[in-house]
Order: C-alpha cells, then structure tokens, then sequence
C-alpha cells in the first residue's frame, strides 16, 4: 500500500502549537494506519541544511496541514510554506488548523490563507468533515470508512480535551488577534484582558501604569474588580501586583483628559477621594482591603500589592510576567492618541519576540513607579479599626 505524504506547517511563535501538532499527528495516524507519511515543519535560519529536505517535502507532499493560532496567522514561515503548497496541490487539499480563532478572525488577520478550507480544531462537525475528506483523498474502501469513524468517535475528545486544557494552561495575552486592536470591538471583550477575571488567570506577576486603571479602585461604582485582584493575590502568597495610576480624580485634570480624548468632560472616578484619601470613609482602600482579608493576610498583602500613583497622563501599560531573565513578559499598551476612546490602538508585545521594544517601555514604567513617592498603599502609620 502506498502511503501518501502529509505537510504539517506551524510557527514556533506560538509555543502551544508543536505539540498539539504533534498530538494531531498521533490522532490521524491512530485513524488511518499506515495510509499517511507525516513531515514535520519548523522554522529555521535560512542556510541550514534542513532547508532542502523541507523543500522537497513541500514539493512532493499529497496534502498539507497549517496549524494557526491568533500569534502566528501572520507569521512569515507559515505564509510561506503555505504559499509553497498551494501551486502544487489541487484545490481541496490544503487545510488550515484553526487552533484559538475563528474563521473570519483568519479572514481578517491573513486574508490569502482564509481562502483554503479552515478547520477548527475545537469544533467536532468541523473535524469530521476534515476526516471524510481525507478518507476519499485516501481511497478508503466502505468498511474502513466505517472503522475509521467508529475511531473517531472513540477517540475525538481526548483530543478536544487535551487542546482545550492547552489552551487553558498556557493562554497568551491577548486573545484576540495581535498587532494593531479596537479597544472596544477586541480588548474589551478579550477573555484573557476582561476586568476582573485576569487577576484569576494570570498567576504570575502584574505591572499595571497608565490612565484607566482607576476603575481598578472605583469601589462607589463596582467593588467586583478590585475585589477580584485581592482574592488572586490572597489566593496565591508569592503573587505580586504593583499598580502605577495617574493622578486623574482631581477634577482639573481630569476634566481635561476626557474633554481631549473624549470630547465631554465625564466624572467617572468621582468619589476616589473616599477610597484613597479620606480615612474615616467606609470605603478607605486600607479599611476595605483589611475587612476583605482579615489582619493576618492584610499584612501580608502590604508585601504583594504596591498602589502609588503619579500626576501625568501616561499612556496605559499591562506588564504580565514581565521576568527580564526568562524573556516571558506580555505586554500591551493603549496610546493617547485617538479623536476618540473607541478608536483608541491597544498594542501586543511579547517580550521574547521583541526585547527593545518591551524593555523600553518596562524600564520607563519601572522607573516612574520607583521615582514617585506618593504611594496609596499600603498605608504607613496606624491601622484603620
């Protein structure tokens, strides 16, 4: 029997995608047996000597598989091998993986890939139909048609698991496409930046800076999101959260910002002089924090949570991770520059891929943060009763 050749294409930008690759081709093989020899893609430095080997698989593959998350949809590598694919393939026999995006999500991110037939891994109708297909690309006769689904049947959801758990495990920030954002339509609705639940997801280091954190500590309008970043921390002792907010409740200035950014002068943070300034209020962040935890872990939290705060309009930073040793941070960043706040830019860094870019604006943030004395919490002097 021969076997016919498989392509599978991924970018190593997105470090989930290899061994769920991987897993996808131990899935396929358990299905069809011996009817597929797999050739596994990698991006490499143009003149190593694997250069060949690829190429010529490129050029003899029967079918090409290309794994696609939200992080690589663009990525070079990928574009190409695809591109290498498509002349000598007939039509049909190209298949983009969909790993955490949708099909029209692709359509929008890298439009010349949309026109294959996209599969997304996390929809079962949509896998089948893949595997229908390759068993006519292969020949298979009506029994093992049959057999073939009975082990589709059987084994697809250990595979939608093991890729749903690989999501939730290793989820890169943002969610929603990378580059250039709409802060309302993308980040706003973006599982992994949605207020509060980040706090919950993200059980590694937060360095919050800018403008529109101060909602953060609206406890007036909604105690849910701060609440939500005590419990991570109390959750979790070796987490820490240092939160760098700009000085926009005194009226002047905020009445500026929003006539600027906005176009109306809105009192969306009135009422944080009861929470950072006013000591007898109920809602004083001090009193707040130490009713939530209690004084045991209210003295703990003094040692994982630093609020300060600064008088300028500052572009607004979300450090995640930012470790500078392992090259793992996430950032993104929303510039002041817009007619309007729903057409304001939120961009993607990730530290690894672009060190400058990321170590220019931490090391900025790290030193506004380091330089301000005027720090909300924790409170020095006597505790509230």
């Amino acid at each position: 029997m021969t076997q016919a050749k498989a392509f599978l294409s991924w970018s190593t930008r997105d470090p989930r995608i290899e061994p769920l690759a991987q897993l996808f081709r131990q899935w396929m093989s358990s299905l069809f047996e011996g009817r597929v020899n797999y050739f596994f893609s990698r991006e490499i430095a143009p003149g190593e000597h694997t250069v060949p080997s690829i190429y010529r698989a490129l050029n003899e593959a029967d079918f090409g598989f290309i794994f696609l998350s939200q992080r690589t949809a663009r990525s070079p590598w990928v574009i190409y091998e695809s591109g290498c694919l498509n002349p000598s393939l007939r039509a049909g026999k190209v298949f983009p993986l969909l790993f955490d995006l949708s099909p029209g999500e692709l359509r929008q991110l890298c439009p010349p890939l949309a026109d294959f037939q996209a599969v997304s891994l996390r929809n079962v109708q949509d896998v089948r139909r893949l595997t229908e297909k390759l068993s006519q690309l292969l020949g298979l006769d009506d029994t093992e048609v049959i057999e073939m689904r009975e082990k589709f049947h059987r084994t697809f959801p250990q595979l939608e698991r093991a890729i749903a758990d690989t999501v939730d495990s290793k989820r890169l920030l943002p969610d929603h496409f990378t580059g250039v954002l709409t802060y309302n339509d993308n980040i706003a609705g973006s599982r992994n930046f949605q207020m509060p639940g980040i706090f919950e997801q993200y059980r590694r280091d937060l360095f919050l800076v800018g403008n529109n954190l101060n909602f953060l500590l609206n406890l007036h309008n909604n105690e849910e999101t701060f609440s939500a970043l005590l419990d991570s921390l109390i959750a979790d002792p070796s987490k820490r959260i240092r939160i760098l907010i700009a000085d926009l409740w005194d009226e002047k200035i905020l009445y500026t910002y929003n006539k600027v950014i906005f176009g109306s002068a809105m009192s969306e943070f009135s009422g944080l002089d009861d929470v950072l300034t006013h000591h007898e209020s109920h809602l004083y962040l001090d009193r707040f924090i130490a009713r939530r935890a209690g004084n045991e872990i209210h003295h703990r939290l003094r040692k994982q949570l630093k609020i300060k705060k600064i008088g300028l309009l500052v572009d607004t930073f979300w450090f995640v991770d930012p470790d500078n040793t392992e090259l793992s941070g996430d950032l993104l960043f929303a510039l002041m520059t817009a007619v309007t706040g729903r057409e304001r830019p939120v961009f993607y860094v990730n530290q690894a891929e672009n060190p400058g870019l990321f170590s220019k604006y931490f090391d900025m943030c790290q030193a506004a943060f380091d330089l301000s004395a005027d720090v909300l919490w924790p409170v020095t002097g006597k505790e509230p009763g």
